[in-house]
């Protein structure tokens, strides 16, 4: 088996509080099969089971999410739990670190 893992996006969203956005953030993960989605810029202070279906879909199906603070920062990782599993993760003031394991070769990164 392969040690790589589907393709992972990095984006700064400029803002997840419209719905319109929500949808194009979860159509682009959808159309490109991402393993990990790692958004910036969130400003979101609250995440409802709602947003968090609106932005990963069916397929990304866990995440950990570190909210705004008021309009500024936020920061959330998506991944599909079939493909990767986040080993351990920490989040910090304005970050998110996470080890992230590849299910079908066990690579981590």
């Amino acid at each position: 088996m392969s040690s790589t893992v589907g393709p992972i996006m990095s984006w700064n969203v400029r803002g997840l509080n419209n719905p319109a956005r929500r949808s194009v953030v979860q159509v682009t993960a959808n159309t490109h099969r991402l393993a990990v989605l790692c958004n910036q810029e969130t400003k979101l202070e609250e995440w409802t089971p709602v947003i968090v279906r609106e932005v990963g879909g069916p397929r990304l199906d866990d995440r950990i999410v570190l909210p705004a603070n008021g309009t500024r920062g936020g920061a959330a990782i998506f991944w599909d739990s079939t493909s990767v599993r986040i080993q351990s993760h920490a989040t910090g003031e304005f970050s998110i670190t996470a080890k992230v394991t590849v299910l079908s070769s066990g690579a981590s990164f």
